[in-house]
Order: structure tokens, then sequence, then C-alpha cells
């Protein structure tokens, strides 16, 4: 009987065990690379989650929000509004590629350096943000 209280036991604690789920509700992130092309605009994209959970932020050049899922390690975007002021051809690049790699996302995962990273479907990295602090 004491063999299966044991068993009992462990199974419950290693679900315990296990790493945290990592908390984005409440965090913000400066974007630093987008399909492994580094971010060179000035001011770059940024994403502040929000409870909903929802997105808001900065695409360098417009303001933008929307809604996401948030599921263990999935996440996905929609229903994106930005605002429609118009920027440098190279910024209005950046803007577009932000975007569409926050459409494509499936997953994300949190770099042992820290830095938030949205995956595809395909597990390819779609965009690299670190942690933003003190706004």
């Amino acid at each position: 009987m004491s063999t299966w209280l044991c068993v009992f036991c462990l199974a419950a604690i290693v679900p315990a065990m296990a790493a945290p789920e990592p908390r984005l509700v409440g965090s913000k992130w400066t974007v630093t690379a987008i399909r492994a092309e580094p971010v060179k605009t000035e001011p770059p994209p940024t994403l502040d989650f929000e409870a909903g959970p929802a997105v808001a932020g900065s695409t360098g050049v417009n303001r933008f929000g929307g809604a996401c899922t948030i599921e263990g390690d999935r996440l996905t975007f929609e229903r994106f509004r930005t605002t429609r002021r118009a920027g440098s051809p190279e910024a209005m690049d950046i803007e577009r590629a932000f975007l569409d790699a926050l459409s494509a996302s499936a997953t994300f995962r949190i770099d042992p350096d820290g830095h938030l990273i949205l995956l595809g479907p395909d597990g390819a990295p779609l965009l690299k943000a670190a942690p933003r602090t003190g706004d």
C-alpha cells in the first residue's frame, strides 16, 4: 500500500517541478531582430503584453494594438489595428516585416539570455525581442 502512496505522491509533485510557463501578460519587449535580420531603425518596434490578453506597442513608425491568444507555448495574434503615419522606406519595410512576423507566429520561447523568440508553424524564428524595463 505504501508503494502506491509514493507513486501517487510523485505523480502530484512532478508537474509542480516542471519549468514554469513564462508569463507574458505584463511584460514589455524591444524587437532586436526580424527573421534573423537585426533591426537597425530607430526607434525599434516594441511589444507590450496586456491583460485580456492583448498586445500593443509600436512598429517603429506607428502604434498598434490587437488581441493575442497565449496557451502554454502557443502564441497567436489577431485583429491588429494601427495608426497610419508614414515613415522612411526602411522604417516602413521594418513595420511590414514586423506585422507579418506577428501574424505568422505560432509559438514562443524565452531563450537562456531572457529574449523572447517568436516561432512560425515550422519552428523557424520569426522575431527576437529583449526585455524592456522602466517605462
